[in-house]
């Protein structure tokens, strides 16, 4: 009989094949292959880091790293490659959220802490 932990690493194997993932891996591989676009991808990223850090700390980001984050997403919205691989990253993202709602669903509403809705 199968248990919980048969189950987990089933879909573990699963979320690593599944055509999200595989696209998502066949793009990054692409874009690693181009230096500048991996750098590119690296500073776009590590400036939205900075950005959305302060937002949660309920911070207002400065002109200049606002300034800083707009040309980088326009840099980035420029290369083909990145915006493919952009994409498949948050297709991937919206398809591990849909699967954390499903497991959240096991949760009772009765348990104390739960996330029940």
């Amino acid at each position: 009989m199968a248990t919980v932990y048969d189950y987990s690493r089933a879909l573990a194997k699963a979320l690593r094949e599944c055509e999200e993932a595989r696209r998502m891996r066949a793009l990054g591989a692409k874009v690693r292959k181009d230096v500048r676009l991996e750098k590119l991808l690296r500073e776009f990223r590590q400036v939205q880091f900075d950005v959305q850090s302060l937002q949660l700390q309920g911070k207002t980001p400065g002109k200049e790293l606002v300034d800083r984050f707009t040309k980088l997403a326009k840099a980035a919205e420029a290369e083909p490659a990145l915006v493919e691989y952009l994409a498949a990253e948050n297709a991937y993202g919206r398809m591990l959220g849909e699967v954390q709602e499903v497991l959240e669903e096991a949760f009772s509403p009765d348990v104390p802490g739960a996330l029940g809705k």
